[in-house]
């Protein structure tokens, strides 16, 4: 059994003898395959309304080149950038814990989470493994296996505390003599 064969497609191409070019205008079949790899082509000439035809059935998969995006599927996310600032920190923290764990045990990383599964845990900073199971692809079988490491990790970084706005601290508010 091929994995590779559950994303092959068929192609059909009817291409017609072309008397003044002296042969079979391969160009459309040409042009197809120019970003694909033809797997199988199965053919059969036949004589159609006194004009000799190629009928070419063609299984073929997308290639794609490295770097280029894949059109079966949406653009990767950002998921560090979509969160707010002050939970950056944690969720860089979490990344480099996960790489050191898929490391460590050869094995990798979005076996342990997903870069969404970090984001979320950044985001909501659980402090039980309850807390921890509420979120999307966290499990019991995670929550028991690494979740105290998670739970420990969250607790180590605390929230950053963002600069009050000028104006808004004390000192600055101007006093006045009566």
């Amino acid at each position: 059994f091929r994995a590779d064969f559950l994303l092959m497609k068929l192609k059909i191409f009817t291409l017609r003898l072309d008397p003044d070019a002296g042969g079979f205008d391969d160009s459309a079949l040409t042009e197809f395959l120019a970003d694909k790899e033809a797997l199988t082509v199965s053919e059969h000439f036949f004589v159609h309304e006194q004009v000799p035809t190629w009928a070419l059935l063609v299984s073929y998969r997308e290639v794609r080149t490295p770097g280029a995006p894949r059109r079966d599927k949406a653009p990767p996310v950002d998921w560090r950038a979509e969160l707010p600032e002050e939970a950056r920190p944690l969720y860089d923290a979490l990344r480099k814990w996960r790489k050191a764990r898929a490391d460590s045990e050869g094995r990798p990383s979005y076996v342990f989470l997903t870069n969404r599964n970090i984001a979320d845990i950044a985001r909501t900073r659980p402090a039980t493994k309850a807390a921890l199971m509420e979120l999307d692809g966290v499990g019991q079988a995670k929550a028991d296996s690494f979740g105290e490491e998670l739970l420990a990790l969250v607790a180590s970084l605390p929230p950053a505390v963002k600069d009050p706005p000028a104006g808004d601290t004390p000192a600055a508010v101007e006093q006045t003599s009566g």
